[in-house]
């Protein structure tokens, strides 16, 4: 322990008196791991049990329209619920139309992305509710709404106010955590009401609604596709003529809706290449002020040896140097990563009528402890070969200014 200690407090003695090095090591780590931390915060947001879409690996999407034969057949929502009284094995199921409208506050328009749905939505989907609850009837004038929304629109004292959608008036009953579309590529909504009130504007597409149904967990995702064909099929017999055999193809959970967004195959299998990459290339340039830096300090490293200091020593001395300045670089990254994604954001996106990509995300401990692990592994990278040659080299020649 106490040699360890000696380790870091020497470390620190030439960090802190090598101040333009540590500080290009230290933004050098910063910017390499805010994309680390970005793609590991991208890979956690695509679990299958990311609130608030927790049920994402059981829930199947099935589209407004279905194809049989060739020709596309919709599917209306009367048709939708008579199929789910069928099918016995479902634990619950709810539709949504979403659309990019306005919303009139205190006399203001505003930008608005509105999800339309029925109460079922809120309990399959497990919101975060930070005040107030959803609405649980088909037909109150209710709306829930982000925290984002009720602290830009109403100073974040949202609870009873008013909201004017496709003229109609609401009172706000719930204000939930924002969400990362990630979570659920579908989702854009952030304000959400009863399907009852919808008027389709601006869409003005009376069949677009999207179908979302709850699966036990005992049946495998396979079966759960099985079961909507089987059933469906049954009933769009009964208005199309000749054999109706509906694509497995056309149903997909939420989670499959997930992994393709990212790339899918490609995504998994690049990760890890992808993960290298930003690890070894700023590594690599980082490596060449490191072999500057020891090389600048050849003669008082040689001069630790010759009073005892062994070569494994000297090795990790330079090393544990590294670990340092690594560390403070991810900690830079780790204060960065949400300010910097929100201005980004901020720049490409209407962040009050669209769900955010990644800047609202809390950073979880699995995130945290694998950049630490990465950061170690950075910190060897760019100085593994600086501190073998250093620790190599003649005591006696690196003393007499022969070899430096």
């Amino acid at each position: 322990m106490e040699k360890t200690l000696n380790f870091i407090r020497s470390s620190w003695y030439n960090i802190a008196h090598d101040k333009l090095y540590s500080i290009f090591y230290v933004l050098g780590t910063a910017i390499a791991f805010i994309f680390i931390i970005i793609l590991l915060q991208a890979i956690s947001l695509l679990k299958d049990d990311t609130p608030p879409f927790v049920n994402a690996g059981r829930c199947i999407y099935i589209q407004p329209k279905i194809e049989i034969g060739g020709n596309w057949w919709g599917l209306s929502f009367g048709t939708f619920f008579k199929l789910c009284d069928q099918i016995d094995n479902i634990e619950d199921a709810y539709m949504i139309d979403t659309e990019s409208t306005f919303a009139v506050v205190d006399g203001k328009v505003r930008p608005a992305s509105v999800g339309f749905v029925t109460p079922e939505y809120f309990e399959i989907n497990e919101f975060d509710f930070i005040e107030g609850k959803p609405f649980v009837e088909i037909a109150p004038k209710h709306a829930v709404i982000t925290e984002d929304i009720a602290h830009r629109y109403y100073n974040s004292n949202a609870l009873g106010e008013k909201i004017e959608i496709q003229n109609v008036e609401y009172e706000i009953v719930g204000v939930v955590k924002n969400y990362s579309s990630l979570s659920n590529p579908l989702e854009t909504a952030k304000i959400w009401v009863s399907i009852q009130y919808n008027r389709f504007i601006p869409s003005a597409n009376f069949d677009k609604y999207s179908y979302f149904v709850l699966f036990p967990d005992n049946l495998s995702v396979d079966d759960m596709k099985a079961t909507l064909k089987h059933y469906l099929n049954e009933l769009y017999s009964n208005y199309v003529e000749g054999e109706v055999d509906i694509k497995l193809s056309q149903f997909r959970t939420v989670q499959e809706i997930k992994e393709d967004y990212v790339g899918g195959e490609m995504f998994r299998y690049g990760m890890g290449v992808l993960m290298f990459l930003l690890l070894l290339i700023p590594a690599l340039n980082i490596m060449t002020l490191c072999l500057s830096n020891t090389l600048s300090r050849a003669q008082e490293i040689a001069i630790r040896r010759a009073l005892g200091a062994s070569r494994i020593q000297s090795f990790l001395q330079i090393i544990s140097e590294n670990i340092v300045l690594a560390f403070i670089g991810l900690f830079v990254a780790l204060l960065s990563i949400r300010p910097l994604m929100r201005l980004i954001e901020s720049l490409f996106f209407d962040l009050t009528a669209e769900a955010s990509f990644i800047s609202v995300s809390s950073l979880d401990w699995t995130t945290v402890c694998i950049s630490l692990l990465l950061a170690v592994v950075f910190a060897i990278l760019s100085g593994i070969i600086p501190a073998y040659m250093m620790s190599k080299k003649n005591i006696s020649s690196v003393l007499k200014g022969r070899e430096l």
